[in-house]
Formats: C-alpha cells, sequence, structure tokens
C-alpha cells in the first residue's frame, strides 16, 4: 500500500498541472460573459456551447490520467510474487472448482438432475 502511495504522491503534481492547463485553456477561449447571460437565463445547452469544449482542452489531463494508471498498475504488478509454475495454479483452480461443483447440487455441470 505505502508503494501505491508513493506512486499517488509522484504524480499528483502532474495531475494538477495538467487538469488548470486545461481549465485554463477553457477559461482562455470562452466568452465570459455569454456563459453569464445563458447560466443566470438558465439556458445550459447555450452556456456549454460558449465554452467550445473540445476533447483538446482536456487531452493532457487524459494523459495524464492514463500514464498515472499505467504506472500504479506496473508498480502493483512488481510488488507481486512469482508464480513459479502458472500452469499448476489453473490445475489447482480446476481442482477447487470441481470440489466446490460436487459438494453443492446445481451448481456446476457434472451434476446429474
Amino acid at each position: 500500500m505505502a508503494d501505491i502511495r508513493a506512486v499517488i504522491g509522484r504524480l499528483q503534481p502532474e495531475l494538477q498541472a495538467a487538469f488548470l492547463d486545461a481549465v485554463n485553456d477553457i477559461r482562455s477561449t470562452a466568452q465570459l460573459s455569454v456563459i453569464t447571460r445563458a447560466l443566470e437565463e438558465g439556458r445550459i445547452e447555450d452556456a456549454l456551447t460558449a465554452l467550445r469544449l473540445s476533447e483538446q482542452f482536456f487531452a493532457p489531463l487524459d494523459d495524464a490520467l492514463r500514464a498515472a494508471y499505467l504506472e500504479g498498475g506496473r508498480d502493483a504488478l512488481i510488488g507481486l510474487p512469482a508464480i513459479s509454475d502458472p500452469f499448476q495454479l489453473a490445475t489447482l483452480w480446476s481442482a477447487l472448482t470441481h470440489e466446490i461443483r460436487g459438494q453443492k447440487p446445481g451448481c456446476g455441470t457434472d451434476q446429474e438432475t
């Protein structure tokens, strides 16, 4: 858990910067008076149209979130113990599921009706 918190701590400033960049881009292209008037009059669709939102505004944030997700996943996998024989694990899992099905009638396809 401490490793995951360390990853989050390293990436948090990058995510914040990407979000603020996206918001600043929106603010610089938006027509504030049109948006304000539309919101005051309850015309939400007009306000959203005046914002001229597009995917490009949030692309840096999307990229930062994707990088955080991938780095966190990679770090989590590195912390897992190695499986010496993954096929042995599959065999054990199969035996366990067959045993459970045998103990609970109607749970498996091997049971007679």
